[in-house]
């Protein structure tokens, strides 16, 4: 059951099947909680205010209660990061690097595989950028007369792939603003 396993989780056992035995990971440290005994797991529906954001950058990407609600979630979002990670940091979370690089892939992916109390925070880092960019993409094409149906699909691989929605804004910005639109000026 998700209590078993949350259980499980927060004494440092990861499931590595549906039906056998939690079985322990050496890799991941004891859960600790963070300030005010909250843990990630009792944090982790915070997430889903996201999702309110990214509706309102679809369907009314200029009007003022977007903008306002998305700068709060961002700084909610900014907040949570602040008190998560570096106090798991200050408790030793982040395995010392193997080979003294810090930035190398297996170290990267030791401090990932540590557990809920240092995955979340990378995942709120996550939110809080694609959300912030998604944004500034609806901002940015409300600005230079871009179709916001051109833009829905921008702003969903945004919230899904993050660089990837970027990445089709900045294609669709270059086309729109040296091609269809003539009468604004050419951007890169």
């Amino acid at each position: 059951s998700a209590k078993k396993l949350s259980r499980a989780s927060a004494q440092g056992f990861i499931q590595t099947s549906g039906t056998g035995p939690a079985k322990k990971n050496p890799a991941m440290v004891p859960l600790q909680p963070y300030l005010g005994g909250v843990t990630a797991e009792q944090l982790w529906p915070l997430n889903n205010v996201v999702m309110g954001v990214w509706v309102l950058l679809a369907v009314a990407p200029t009007a003022r209660i977007t903008t306002v609600v998305t700068r709060i979630v961002a700084l909610m979002y900014a907040v949570l990061y602040i008190w998560t990670l570096p106090l798991q940091l200050a408790r030793g979370a982040f395995p010392p690097p193997v080979d003294g690089d810090m930035f190398a892939l297996k170290n990267i992916n030791a401090f990932f595989e540590m557990g809920p109390a240092t995955v979340y925070p990378a995942w709120v880092h996550y939110l809080c950028f694609d959300m912030w960019v998604g944004w500034w993409i609806a901002q940015d094409a409300a600005g230079l007369g871009i179709p916001r149906i051109a833009t829905l699909p921008c702003l969903f691989f945004t919230l899904m792939l993050g660089p990837t929605g970027l990445f089709l804004y900045a294609m669709l910005r270059s086309i729109y603003s040296n091609f269809l639109l003539p009468d604004k000026p050419k951007v890169a």
